[in-house]
């Protein structure tokens, strides 16, 4: 499994949908896990979000995005979790066109 350091490379494109748009693809790290036992969610984003400032970046710098990060729990059919998070200014470096998202509504709806 990829370890928390990982998280801050490993982008996917997620298709959500809205009433008004229909289908939004978003692009959004992904982190697949065996479980949380002893794990606080947020002490791992705001750890991975230090990685994905870059060098010389501090848990400061990171503590003020959290604000702006969307987080989701799902569980993974072969057991653990994967944790999703996105954020706006998040880019697809494939895809620059492709950006994240602040919210999980998107993320979550089911299409009709």
């Amino acid at each position: 499994m990829p370890q928390l350091e990982d998280w801050a490379d490993r982008r996917v494109s997620i298709h959500g949908y809205s009433e008004k748009l229909k289908i939004i693809p978003h692009t959004c790290r992904v982190l697949a896990r065996p479980g949380f036992t002893r794990s606080n969610l947020f002490d791992m984003l705001r750890t991975m979000l230090v990685h994905a400032l870059g060098p010389g970046a501090k848990t400061a710098d990171a503590k003020l995005g959290m604000q702006y990060q969307t987080l989701i729990v799902i569980p993974r059919p072969a057991g653990g979790y994967y944790i999703v998070n996105s954020e706006k200014r998040l880019k697809d470096p494939n895809n620059h066109s492709l950006t994240g998202t602040d919210t999980c509504d998107p993320l979550l709806l089911m299409q009709p």
